[in-house]
């Protein structure tokens, strides 16, 4: 890299890169591609629970695009009020760290309620201490939508 610089007429900066093989130009292509994400073996209704809205709506639209049925929910308790009238859900898909009730707390609950259902906990790797058992399936923040699949697969 070179870089000349006058004061009152610019900078031009020079970039020097090695040439790249035929090998290299198809090997960054290969990566480059857009996979379309895999078809669920079938389509599940989804209670998303998450206090975070954009979280909640970027979780929803990957949900919704690999065919599943979404309801979302803003809070432990909102969630809770819904599973009182309506236990339809193939799976519950739940954030930690939500203020109020906390989302190891709501999937407890929830076993309770109804222990067939899959609860599936959304964390970061901060939200628990080190020594925390969960006991429930547990989706690391931030997530893809291959890991969101995998999890639904393997869970529900």
């Amino acid at each position: 890299m070179h870089i000349a610089s006058q004061l009152g007429k610019g900078t031009v900066v020079t970039l020097w890169l090695p040439r790249a093989g035929a090998a290299d130009a198809i090997n960054v292509l290969e990566q480059s591609v857009i996979r379309a994400p895999e078809v669920p073996r079938r389509k599940l209704r989804v209670l998303l629970v998450d206090d975070d809205s954009l979280v909640s709506m970027n979780t929803a639209e990957m949900l919704i695009d690999l065919g599943h049925s979404v309801l979302e929910s803003p809070s432990a308790e909102d969630a809770l009020r819904i599973l009182a009238s309506d236990r339809a859900f193939d799976v519950i898909l739940t954030d930690y760290a939500m203020p109020g009730m906390n989302g190891l707390d709501l999937a407890t609950k929830i076993k309770r309620m109804n222990p067939e259902v899959p609860v599936i906990l959304a964390t970061g790797y901060a939200d628990l201490p080190p020594q925390t058992v969960i006991g429930f399936p547990r989706l690391a923040k931030p997530y893809t939508q291959e890991e969101l699949t995998r999890i639904l697969e393997t869970e529900v």
